[in-house]
C-alpha cells in the first residue's frame, strides 16, 4: 500500500506540476524573464507544499505527541507562507503578461484546494492502514535484501538506457540528420533516464523509511529526538523504552542515508540534464548557469554533512548495541495523553479505560503522558484491549461506565472537552489500560 501510494504521490506532483508549468507557457510567455522565472518556481511549490504536508500527515500520527502536533504545524505554516508568495508572483506575472483573470484564479485557486485537503486527506490515508503492533523483524536490512534493491536500480537504469535509445533512433529517423535536434533528444533522453532510476531508488528506500517509523512508534516527535541523540549527538533525555528505539533508529539510518544521497545525485543529475537543455535552446538567459551553480553549492554542503551523520549513527550503534536486547521485535511504547486532572486516578489504578477517537491506540506496551500537569512524570503501562463502537450505539457497559450513565451526554462531553470535530456517525475506540505495578501510587 505504501509502494502503491507513493508512486501514485510522484505521479500525482507530476502531472499537476506540468499542468501549471504548460499552462504558465502558454499564457504567462509576454511577462518579463524574472517574473517568468519566479512563476516557474512558484508552480511547482503550490504542488510539493501540499505533497509534503498530506505525507507527513498521513506517515506520522500527530496526536501521539505534542512535539509530532507542533512539528506538523510549522510545515503547514511554511506551506501556507509559500503559497502567499507564489500567489503574489503568479498575480504580477499575470499583469504583467495581460493574461486572462481566470489563469491567477486556476493556479492560486488550485494551490489552496491542494493545501487545504492535504492534511485531511494525509490522516484519512493513515487511519486505512493496519495499526503496527511490533517492531518489524529483520530491521537490520541484510545483504539479501540490499542486492535485491542494487538489482532493481540497476535494472530501472539499464531499461530506461534501452527505452530512450530507442526513441532517439526513432527520432533521428524522422527529423534527419539535424544536430541541434538530436542533441536535445539526447538532453531529453539523459534526463528520463536518471529521473526515472531515482525514482526508483526512491521506492526502494520505503521499507527502510517504515523501519525508521517503527523504531519511534510512529511518533515524529520521537524520531526528531533520536535523530539529535544519534546524528548530532545531543544530550537529551531518553527513558529505556526510547533509549532502545534510538539504538535500532541508529542501525537503520546510515543505509537509508546512503540511499538519500544516491537519490538525490540521481535527482540532480537529471535537472542538469534540463538546465543543460534549457541553456541550449537559449531560453530564461543565465538561469539555468545559475540553477547549475545552487546545485554545486547544495551537494557541497549536504553530501560532507550526509557522511559525518552516518559516521555518527554507526558509532553510536556500535556504543550501545548491547541495548539490542534479544526480542529484536518488542514494540515501541505508543504514547498516550490524558488532560492532567486524569493523573491521580490513573496512577491509583481507578480508571482503567479511556474513549479515543481517531487517535490509532493500538494493543501493547504505552506510556501515559499527562498534558500541562506541574509535576506528573509519564506513567509506564500497557493497553491490554481495544475494541471499536458506533458512538451512536455506545452503551455504559461497552464504555466501562456506571450504569445508567447517559450516553448522549457523554459523548456531547467528548466533543466539548476533546474532539469538537467528531461526527454522529463516528466510530470511537475504548481502550483498556493498566499500569505497571511498579508505577501505583
Amino acid at each position: 500500500m505504501r509502494v502503491l501510494s507513493t508512486v501514485l504521490l510522484i505521479v500525482l506532483i507530476t502531472a499537476l506540476t506540468l499542468g501549471g508549468t504548460l499552462l504558465a507557457v502558454f499564457e504567462l510567455s509576454d511577462a518579463s524573464d524574472g517574473l517568468i522565472i519566479a512563476a516557474s518556481i512558484s508552480i511547482p511549490m503550490f504542488v510539493v507544499g501540499p505533497a509534503l504536508v498530506g505525507s507527513l500527515a498521513g506517515y506520522w500520527d500527530h496526536r501521539s505527541s505534542p512535539d509530532s502536533s507542533r512539528y506538523l504545524r510549522w510545515w503547514l505554516l511554511g506551506a501556507v507562507v509559500v503559497d502567499l508568495a507564489g500567489a503574489v508572483v503568479i498575480v504580477l506575472a499575470s499583469v504583467s503578461a495581460g493574461a486572462p483573470v481566470w489563469v491567477p484564479v486556476v493556479l492560486i485557486g488550485g494551490a489552496a484546494v491542494l493545501l487545504a485537503v492535504a492534511r485531511p486527506l494525509g490522516a484519512l490515508f493513515r487511519r486505512t492502514e493496519p495499526a503496527p503492533t511490533e517492531y518489524p523483524v529483520g530491521y537490520r536490512f541484510g545483504a539479501a535484501e540490499l542486492r535485491h534493491t542494487i538489482v532493481v536500480i540497476a535494472v530501472t537504469f539499464g531499461v530506461s538506457i534501452v527505452v530512450v535509445t530507442i526513441g532517439v533512433v526513432v527520432l533521428a529517423a524522422f527529423t534527419g540528420d539535424d544536430p541541434a535536434g538530436l542533441t536535445q533528444a539526447a538532453v531529453l533522453a539523459g534526463q528520463l533516464v536518471f529521473t526515472a532510476t531515482a525514482f526508483a531508488a526512491l521506492l526502494q528506500s520505503l521499507p527502510l523509511n517504515g523501519l525508521l517509523r517503527a523504531s519511534a512508534g510512529h511518533d515524529l516527535g520521537r524520531l526528531r529526538r533520536f535523530a539529535k541523540v544519534v546524528l548530532r549527538g545531543a544530550d537529551l533525555p531518553l527513558d529505556p523504552a526510547e533509549r532502545l528505539g534510538a539504538v535500532r533508529y541508529a542501525t537503520v539510518v546510515p543505509l537509508a542515508l546512503r540511499f538519500q544521497l544516491v537519490y538525490l545525485g540521481l535527482l540532480y543529475t537529471a535537472i542538469a540534464f534540463q538546465m543543460v537543455s534549457t541553456a541550449l535552446r537559449g531560453d530564461l538567459g543565465v538561469f539555468p548557469l545559475v540553477v547549475l551553480v545552487v546545485m554545486v553549492a547544495v551537494l557541497g554542503w549536504v553530501v560532507p554533512l550526509t557522511l559525518r551523520r552516518i559516521r555518527s549513527a554507526t558509532a553510536y550503534a556500535a556504543q550501545h548495541a548491547d541495548q539490542l536486547d534479544v526480542d529484536q521485535t518488542r514494540p515501541v511504547p505508543q504514547t498516550i495523553h490524558f488532560h492532567r486532572k486524569h493523573h491521580d486516578a490513573v496512577q491509583r489504578g481507578e480508571k482503567v479505560t479511556t474513549v479515543r477517537w481517531q487517535e490509532d491506540v493500538r494493543p501493547g506496551p504505552a506510556v501515559f503522558v499527562f498534558d500541562e500537569h506541574p509535576t506528573a512524570r509519564p506513567l509506564d503501562g500497557a493497553v491490554t484491549e481495544v475494541t471499536n463502537h458506533p458512538l451512536a450505539d455506545l452503551t455504559p457497559a461497552a464504555a466501562h461506565q456506571p450504569a445508567g450513565t447517559d450516553m448522549v451526554e457523554f459523548a456531547t462531553q467528548l466533543r466539548a472537552n476533546y474532539y469538537p470535530d467528531m461526527p454522529d456517525d463516528a466510530v470511537v475506540q475504548v481502550a483498556v489500560i493498566a499500569l505497571d505495578a511498579t508505577q501505583r501510587g
